[in-house]
């Protein structure tokens, strides 16, 4: 009996020292979700300045294409202008696939995915032209659009755009200055050279124009307006209302436009709509309901990610508690909140 009260006596004593050294590994061993992963691939993303043509942009990607495909470990390399997994569809958008060589030809370090990345924005960087952001793919397939972290910064009362660019770009430089964090960077821009077309609205009813007569004359005119479909030597074919190119490049084309009263008159447009210069962002997103910008990054180079979302945690408290006092004093008028999403949720920085 007392052999087996001795022998419970050390398992208890065993099992307390394995859950102690269980419980310092955990706080002291780095936390992360899932490591990245070479994936045989990676993304480009080009970003222009704001209103670049279409031309500009795949101008920019030739260069890109020749960079990239000069590198040892890259097999090949495909591009798509006006569009990229960051700033969706724009002119001034451009999107890069880079194709590795198969694995079993990059066992050298130089090769590997580690390599290839910094390599890779070491060149890209000197395009003076355009921004150039090169990322992995997230490790777990549809869980966002590139590896790292994805933050959200929400306006919770409807403030104007460009006072929550303002707060975006001081919280962009802030993390940058982080040595947890690498590579921070938003494609978010409130100040896109753009036209606001403005209808008066009393006037159009004076000469007895409805509305809708209007906005679908533009919808035609500068856009597109579908009509029907139609079937010839064995093929469907879609018949669209469009002006020509010609007609409509520029701002003064809107004189070429008109519109039929209830009288069958037909009144220039111009008489009843100007066009106004503005800057803005070329679409605004929502998150949980509310404005929002998206803010990019990934942990620095000898950090885990679980270190990248502490960093990210503090930092997000810290700038956004100096906005609230700052909004009291009268400096800001943008109160805004912050989340985080993708593949970094509830972590916490580990213990040195």
């Amino acid at each position: 009996m007392v052999q087996l009260l001795r022998k419970g006596a050390l398992v208890g004593v065993a099992l307390v020292v394995i859950l102690v050294a269980g419980a310092g590994l955990f706080k002291s061993v780095p936390s992360a979700f899932v490591p990245p992963e070479d994936q045989g691939f990676l993304f480009v993303d080009v970003q222009l300045p704001d209103a670049a043509s279409l031309e500009r942009t795949e101008a920019v990607l030739t260069k890109v294409t020749d960079m990239v495909l000069e590198d040892p470990a890259v097999t090949d390399f495909i591009t798509v202008s006006g569009f990229s997994l960051l700033g969706g569809a724009s002119s001034n958008n451009g999107l890069g696939i880079v194709m590795l060589k198969d694995w079993e030809e990059r066992e050298d370090a130089s090769l590997g995915l580690g390599a290839v990345i910094p390599r890779l924005y070491s060149r890209l960087w000197t395009i003076p032209e355009a921004q150039v952001m090169v990322f992995n793919p997230p490790p777990i397939p549809g869980l966002g659009t590139s590896s790292g972290f994805d933050f959200r910064l929400q306006d919770n009362q409807g403030r104007d755009v460009s006072e929550l660019a303002q707060v975006m770009n001081g919280l962009i430089y802030e993390a940058n200055q982080r040595e947890e964090l690498s590579r921070v960077y938003s494609t978010y821009r409130a100040n896109i050279p753009q036209y606001l077309l403005e209808v008066e609205r009393n006037k159009a009813k004076a000469l007895g124009i409805e509305l809708s007569d209007i906005f679908s004359t533009l919808q035609t005119q500068l856009g597109s307006l579908y009509v029907n479909d139609f079937t010839r030597f064995g093929k469907n074919y879609r018949v669209l209302l469009q002006a020509e190119g010609e007609f409509r490049q520029r701002p003064e084309d809107l004189s070429h436009y008109f519109v039929r009263n209830r009288d069958g008159d037909m009144v220039p447009l111009t008489t009843l709509a100007s066009l106004q210069p503005v800057l803005g962002p070329s679409s605004i997103q929502h998150f949980n309901l509310k404005r929002s910008v998206t803010i990019s990054g990934e942990a620095a180079a000898g950090f885990a990610s679980g270190a990248g979302a502490a960093s990210r945690v503090s930092l997000g408290i810290t700038v956004l508690s100096g906005m609230v006092a700052a909004t009291v004093l009268g400096t800001l008028l943008v109160p805004v909140f912050y989340k985080w999403i993708q593949s970094v949720r509830d972590r916490r920085q580990p213990a040195a």
